[in-house]
Parts: C-alpha cells; sequence; structure tokens
C-alpha cells in the first residue's frame, strides 16, 4: 500500500517550492516516509503516514535567524515536542525536545 505521504510531499513542494522537506522516521521499526513543512512566514506542519492518510501535526512558533530555526510540534495526543535547527542548502537538520532530544535530517523536495 504506498504511503499517502509521498503524494502530499508532491503537493506541497508544488505549493512551497524550497519550504518542504522528505524526512525518513521510524514508525513501529519500520522506516517511512514524512514531510516537514517549514515556511518563512506563519506555521508549518509535519505530515506523517497514519493508516491511509498523511496526518498533520502543526508546527508553530517557528521563528528564523538566518538559516536556523526554532518551533513547537504540536501533535495530537502528546505534549508539544520544541524544534530547533537549520537548513543548509537543500538538507534540513532537526532536533526534537531540546539539546537531548534526537536529531533527524531531510532533504529538499523539488
Amino acid at each position: 500500500q504506498p504511503n499517502p505521504v509521498d503524494k502530499k510531499l508532491v503537493e506541497l513542494a508544488k505549493t512551497y517550492p524550497g519550504e518542504v522537506f522528505r524526512v525518513m522516521i521510524r514508525n513501529g521499526g519500520e522506516l517511512q516516509t514524512s514531510a516537514v513543512h517549514l515556511p518563512p512566514q506563519g506555521d508549518g506542519g509535519w505530515y506523517v503516514k497514519i493508516g491511509n492518510i498523511a496526518g498533520r501535526a502543526p508546527i508553530k512558533n517557528i521563528v528564523w535567524s538566518g538559516s536556523n530555526y526554532t518551533g513547537t510540534a504540536m501533535i495530537p495526543g502528546q505534549d508539544p515536542v520544541d524544534l530547533s535547527g537549520s537548513v543548509d542548502g537543500e538538507t534540513l537538520t532537526m532536533q526534537m525536545g531540546g539539546e537531548t532530544g534526537p536529531t533527524i535530517t531531510g532533504t529538499m523536495e523539488k
């Protein structure tokens, strides 16, 4: 069964060029595609596969300082998660939950 996030990535990349990243995450031990939208202004989103849909966790309070950013992921059913990281060319780095949290990387979707 295709991952609905793959289709969502294409749509988001067309609508928000340069703001959307493909991020591989572990979901129940399985590596899956997720999509992170980090706009220069306003709220973004983190899209993950939930059954046969691309579920969206809003990313709020995004603040940019050059290529570095901070924000808060509002994951349904969980406490808000602080995010921080940077965009270097086409590579996204994102640290979750502060300095001791996991760091993941992604690639700009074109």
